[in-house]
């Protein structure tokens, strides 16, 4: 089937695995927000004068810096251990159990909340979401080696020469460096979707299945993330479009899952529409 076309009519069949699912999907990530809400709770935000609001009024980065805690004493430290610890300990089984609940959807099944928090019934399971979660960073840490911080440094230094033809060659540079990025990592999200698929996996394995399965779409896998890009310049200035963009995006990339097996399969009505 010539990829394209396989690609619209996922997109066409995610659109109707959802129909019946949006209000479990909207549930859903309210309850992420009120964790995460819950969480950030114990961070030592610091509270900035009325005066030093107004003087960074102008600069939303300086706005954020004013909350940021000015001195690390014993308490702050541990406070801010304990926010790391909760969102590892929570997020990590949390992001396997949030791919589990599309891979339901993308079956055409009626997802529900409880299976985004399935990996909590077991031990064995929050500790490999873990495990799989820190794996995925640290791949995703070195691959910013080449293609973000090396590129960020060359630009600094360009900088510095003051010479503004070079600074602006740069800073193209950083910005598709960083495009590129995204669009190779991207792939290593079905590693998630691979682990929620079956528990039993554990990391390794899970590791293993998903590096055989991309192996030779890595092309395809960018593909994929490119036509997503622009959905991501929306939720930028719409943050609302973020929902159904999530929910969509997940429910395809849950089908592609079995894409990669060989194993896809569409409604035709909605199929043929899509073509």
């Amino acid at each position: 089937m010539n990829e394209k076309i396989a690609r619209k009519m996922m997109k066409a069949d995610a659109w109707r695995c959802l129909m019946g699912n949006w209000f479990g999907t909207f549930l859903l990530r309210i309850v992420e927000f009120l964790i995460g809400i819950g969480i950030m709770s114990f961070f030592p935000f610091r509270l900035p004068q009325p005066g030093e609001l107004q003087s960074a009024a102008q600069d939303p980065a300086e706005i954020i810096a004013l909350f940021m805690p000015r001195t690390f004493t014993p308490r702050t430290v541990a406070l801010i251990a304990i926010v790391v610890l909760l969102a590892v300990l929570i997020f990590s089984p949390l992001n396997v159990g949030v791919r589990r609940f599309f891979l339901k959807v993308a079956n055409g099944e009626k997802a529900k909340l409880r299976d985004a928090f399935s990996p909590f019934c077991s031990i064995k399971t929050v500790f490999s979401s873990i495990g799989l979660d820190i794996t995925v960073k640290l791949i995703l840490l070195l691959w910013s080696v080449p293609l973000v911080i090396i590129p960020s440094v060359l630009a600094g230094i360009a900088g510095i020469t003051g010479i503004v033809p070079v600074m602006y060659l740069s800073l193209l540079l950083v910005i598709f460096c960083a495009l590129l990025w995204v669009f190779v990592t991207f792939r290593y999200t079905f590693a998630y979707f691979i682990f929620a698929e079956d528990y039993s996996k554990g990391t390794i394995k899970s590791l293993r299945e998903f590096f055989r399965l991309t192996k030779k779409r890595k092309t395809e896998c960018i593909k994929l993330r490119a036509t997503y890009f622009i959905y991501d310049l929306i939720c930028m200035y719409v943050p609302v479009f973020g929902f159904v963009y999530f929910a969509v995006s997940n429910t395809v990339f849950a089908k592609y899952i079995s894409h990669f097996r060989g194993q896809s399969s569409f409604d035709c009505e909605w199929s043929d529409r899509a073509v």
